[in-house]
């Protein structure tokens, strides 16, 4: 996830429509997306690592469709990513 993202993810935090402003980022910012699907990925059980493929292979109709439908794991997945991509960040530093 890189600086903008996650800057947005901190901004959206704070915010009193944070599902829809997380999913709009989803939406809107593919790094993010896929930052969010890679933390489904290895974080997540076998169903939201299932969601994680749809989310990379939908295209832009069926994505809406996936971030409305789930919004609870978009939120959660984003904050794992955004923590998942300080903590690379801190083991590069410390290296």
């Amino acid at each position: 996830m890189n600086n903008a993202a996650r800057n947005e993810v901190n901004r959206i935090e704070d915010s009193e429509t944070q599902a829809d402003d997380l999913a709009r980022l989803v939406l809107t910012d593919r790094d993010a997306m896929l930052a969010m699907a890679e933390a489904m990925r290895t974080r997540g059980g076998g169903f939201v690592q299932a969601l994680a493929e749809c989310f990379v292979r939908a295209d832009h109709a069926n994505l809406r469709k996936l971030v409305k439908a789930f919004p609870a794991y978009v939120a959660q997945y984003m904050q794992v990513a955004k923590w998942m991509a300080a903590e690379a960040e801190r083991q590069l530093h410390h290296k």
